[in-house]
C-alpha cells in the first residue's frame, strides 16, 4: 500500500487512494453501518453519526476512546478525530475522480 506524504503546516498529510469496483452506497455503508464496519475494523463503532457526533474506539481493555466527527457528507465524506490527528474518507465516482 503506497501513500503520498506531504508537509502540511507543522505536520504531515498522508494520502492513500484506492479504486474500488463497488457502488458508492456499498462503500459508504462499510464506513458508517456498525454491522458492516466491524467486518474490517472491529475496534470502531459509530455512536452518533452526525457532525459533532462521535465514533468509539475500543481500547480492548474495557475502555473506549471517543473520537469527534468533524464532517459528514453522506455518500461522499467522513472526517473524524484520531487522537491529535484527523482521519478523512472521501468517496468519489470514477467520473468525479477524473474531473478537475
Amino acid at each position: 500500500m503506497l501513500a503520498v506524504v506531504s508537509k502540511d503546516g507543522d505536520g504531515y498529510r498522508v494520502r492513500f487512494e484506492r479504486r474500488l469496483k463497488h457502488p458508492v452506497e456499498k462503500i459508504w455503508s462499510y464506513l458508517t453501518d456498525n454491522e458492516k464496519l466491524v467486518k474490517w475494523f472491529s475496534e470502531l463503532r459509530i455512536e452518533d453519526l452526525r457532525p459533532g457526533g462521535r465514533i468509539l474506539f475500543d481500547m480492548q481493555d474495557g475502555t473506549f476512546e471517543e473520537m469527534e466527527i468533524f464532517e459528514l457528507e453522506p455518500l461522499k465524506a467522513l472526517e473524524f478525530a484520531w487522537g491529535e490527528d484527523r482521519v478523512r474518507f472521501c468517496i468519489r465516482t470514477a467520473k468525479a475522480a477524473g474531473s478537475s
